[in-house]
């Protein structure tokens, strides 16, 4: 696949137009549009600039194999890995339990009327 067929993959993918696009990487759409024709080749600045702002996995990029995007790990807080930790190193019928008992208390919780 050509450089121009991977710009417009990504940008498809992303359900972008080419104005949208160009915006985000601080081009013209003009400027888009050409490459995607095949017309200009993008500076190595700008291609870093792409794979970085929509997390383009180097290996689609290289291969066309794999995802086309990078997954991303949620961002969680070091309290949440701990209890998400501990939580699976319950034996299954206490996560059973727990579960439960934190399901009830979250729902007290969301549904307790504001003073």
């Amino acid at each position: 696949m050509k450089i121009s067929d991977k710009i417009t993959a990504i940008r498809e993918a992303k359900g972008l137009n080419k104005k949208e696009f160009a915006a985000e990487i601080h081009v013209s759409p003009g400027y888009v549009s050409d490459i995607e024709k095949g017309n200009k080749e993008p500076s190595d600045s700008l291609l870093d600039l792409i794979m970085e702002k929509w997390d383009v996995s180097e290996e689609w990029w290289e291969t066309e194999d794999g995802p086309m995007f990078k997954e991303k790990e949620p961002d969680l807080r070091l309290v949440d890995k701990e209890l998400i930790r501990f939580f699976q190193s319950l034996p299954p019928e206490r996560q059973k339990e727990k579960y439960k008992e934190l399901q009830a208390e979250f729902n007290a919780l969301l549904w307790k009327e504001k003073p």
